[in-house]
């Protein structure tokens, strides 16, 4: 079995939170599982293209919403923290332009 080394900038911590991700046409509630300063993992079946600009919402146990701009890295499986694999999309946050 080979050994896949993780390339990712940033440790993703485990998250179970209700989002939300919003394009031009759609509008989905759905889990995000793991999240990072640079980005996060949604569980959905809603599965988007690779490069598609979403607007990624998510509720704070506060109800308090916060918004990210994000853009699909990958839309394929993933395991959850038990092992199981769960369908969903690995995206990527915007990082707003400092003035």
């Amino acid at each position: 079995m080979e050994n896949i080394v993780e390339k990712r900038r940033a440790i993703r911590k485990s998250e179970d939170s209700l989002v939300r991700f919003e394009g031009d046409d759609f509008l989905i509630y759905s889990r995000m599982l793991d999240i990072s300063d640079h980005g996060a993992f949604v569980a959905t079946h809603y599965l988007l293209d690779p490069g598609t600009d979403i607007n990624l919402v998510l509720t704070k146990p506060s109800g308090k919403e916060e918004p990210k701009a994000a853009t699909v890295v990958h839309s394929n499986a993933s395991k959850n923290k038990e092992g199981k694999k769960v369908l969903g999309l690995g995206i990527e946050f915007k990082i707003k332009d400092q003035e």
